[in-house]
């Protein structure tokens, strides 16, 4: 007599690493990705708004609004997927995300704001837009906090995907990202903002000194060049998570 005997088999492939997320992970990190090209762009744009006239104005505002709007839509649909113990810090990085979009606003339609003044002939004192610009990017420097509280809410998730090297990937750029763009940006303001004290101690005002505006204007000239390499990096990293968010 021949006795069959199943079982149940259950199938285990080590050999493919755990998913990051589903479709709506996939969607969250393939914003990010783009808002990560879109940032080095942003800084592209700005020196080409000072060499190609209106043609550099219009693709100025054009990349800027892109950034925030695609900045928006990636921050809600990231926080859509991470932890209820995560989602804390939700009131913080949207105090400051919101001082962010001010300040990106601001740079965003200088521009245009300076075009239109040509246009209709209208005079506007260097001192306020030298200070406009410079409480813009003084609004930027003072909010890198965001980046850490952000970068860490994705490690956190990449954790809790057993994702450990790529958790410490994130964490190590979202540090950077706060120290390297808070010294970066706060030398764009306080450069501009010296110069626009020059134009009113031509009224009797305060200045901080010619030394330091051309030092700090050639320290955020360095800095624009260095972001070049952390913009790589942020690309290489937001493509990896994308990457991980794979289906098994």
């Amino acid at each position: 007599m021949v006795m069959r005997m199943s079982e149940n088999v259950i199938s285990l492939d080590y050999a493919i690493a755990q998913s990051l997320g589903g479709a709506e992970a996939r969607r969250a990190f393939r914003l990010l990705l783009i808002v990560a090209i879109l940032s080095g762009l942003c800084v592209g744009v700005c020196f080409l708004s000072l060499a190609a006239g209106v043609v550099g104005a219009v693709i100025h505002v054009a990349v800027f609004t892109a950034t925030i709007i695609v900045a928006i839509k990636g921050g809600r649909a990231m926080m859509a997927v991470v932890t209820e113990d995560n989602r804390k810090i939700d009131s913080a990085q949207l105090v400051l995300d919101l001082l962010a979009a001010v300040g990106l606003v601001i740079i965003g339609i200088a521009p245009v704001v300076y075009h239109l003044c040509e246009t209709w002939n209208v005079r506007l004192e260097d001192s306020f837009a030298a200070g406009s610009i410079a409480l813009a990017y003084g609004l930027l420097a003072g909010t890198t906090y965001r980046h850490l509280l952000f970068h860490r809410s994705i490690a956190e998730y990449c954790r809790q995907n057993s994702h450990y090297p790529m958790a410490k990937a994130v964490s190590i750029l979202g540090w950077v990202k706060m120290i390297y763009e808070g010294i970066w940006l706060s030398l764009c303001a306080i450069g501009l903002l010296s110069f626009a004290l020059r134009e009113l101690n031509n009224s009797g005002g305060l200045y901080l000194g010619e030394n330091v505006a051309v030092l700090c204007a050639y320290g955020a000239f360095l800095g624009a060049m260095g972001f070049a390499v952390i913009w790589i990096w942020m690309i290489i990293v937001h493509a990896n998570l994308m990457r991980l968010t794979r289906k098994n």
